[in-house]
């Protein structure tokens, strides 16, 4: 009904006007940088992930102690790997291959080619202009999907 109305679904989870997409949320699906403040929220710089004590008090006893407030993920390249594949997966403009091979290297692209061939070949993905999409009948099982092209050492 919202496709009738004009809304686009962009992302998993949700639908906007075109050109009208959450801000917020698009940073995360498009893997840019962020810097949380205050108690519970969450950074990420391209390589960590962090979140603040999510306890009001504790966090302020923290900063004005001079102590971490926050806990810190060291992603490894698997896991920035498997970031990308998941967060690309999840909106319409799909996952970039091409950044894959920059990002990741020839390896980790032929991976991901030979892992999507299958759900190609069922009509959950689709390829075109280099990039990687879910179809209508994929969305119903991507993380299935996105899951598979994950890579597990």
């Amino acid at each position: 009904m919202l496709e009738q109305e004009g809304f686009e679904h962009y992302e998993i989870s949700n639908f906007a006007l075109p050109g009208r997409y959450s801000r917020h949320n698009t940073a995360y699906w498009q893997n840019v940088p962020y810097l949380g403040i205050g108690a519970s929220a969450h950074s990420y710089n391209g390589y960590t992930r962090s979140w603040n004590v999510p306890d009001l008090r504790q966090y302020c006893d923290k900063i004005e102690s001079g102590n971490m407030a926050y806990t810190l993920e060291q992603l490894s390249f698997d896991d920035l790997y498997n970031d990308f594949v998941l967060t690309s997966l999840r909106t319409m403009w799909g996952l970039d291959l091409d950044k894959v091979k920059f990002l990741y290297g020839n390896d980790r692209y032929m991976y991901c080619l030979q892992q999507a061939l299958i759900h190609i070949q069922s009509g959950n993905l689709i390829m075109s202009e280099k990039h990687l999409r879910l179809t209508r009948k994929g969305l119903f099982i991507s993380d299935t999907i996105m899951s598979d092209l994950f890579y597990v050492d």
